[in-house]
């Protein structure tokens, strides 16, 4: 159930669109939420959250050291971190992996990430991805 879509503008405010018929806060069912942690959100149940750490934690440690790993960031700003930081962390931790960040404001990866890096800062995820799976002979 897809009840709301996204425009991302370069340069402008992002805009989200909520459709008609959506469920929003005094809905019977009660609102929506993220499936992400919140600024000040105390009542959150991290249960979800908690069982996906273990299970990445669990899949980092099954892949070996000197496997030849793709990591795809898409659209993680420098407001809020935390993903940029995973990837960073995890593309240090194998030796032959490559960092992918698709990020139409900030793209720069930093060195030491991974054995290859790539920035691509001119084109959405969409656009960027359709090219990465042209250029690696994988498009339909």
């Amino acid at each position: 159930l897809a009840a709301a879509s996204a425009v991302r503008r370069r340069g402008g405010e992002d805009l989200i669109r909520v459709r008609e018929g959506a469920p929003l806060p005094g809905d019977e069912r009660g609102p929506w939420r993220p499936a992400v942690l919140m600024f000040g959100d105390f009542g959150v149940n991290t249960n979800r959250i908690d069982e996906q750490s273990r299970r990445f934690q669990a899949w980092s440690k099954s892949v070996p050291q000197d496997a030849k790993l793709a990591i795809v960031e898409i659209g993680a700003g420098r407001a809020v971190p935390t993903i940029r930081n995973v990837a960073e962390r995890t593309a240090r931790s194998f030796s032959n992996a490559s960092l992918v960040r698709i990020n139409l404001e900030d793209a720069a990866v930093p060195p030491g990430c991974g054995a290859r890096r790539v920035s691509i800062d001119d084109l959405g995820a969409l656009a960027a991805l359709t090219a990465i799976d042209e250029l690696l002979g994988t498009a339909p």
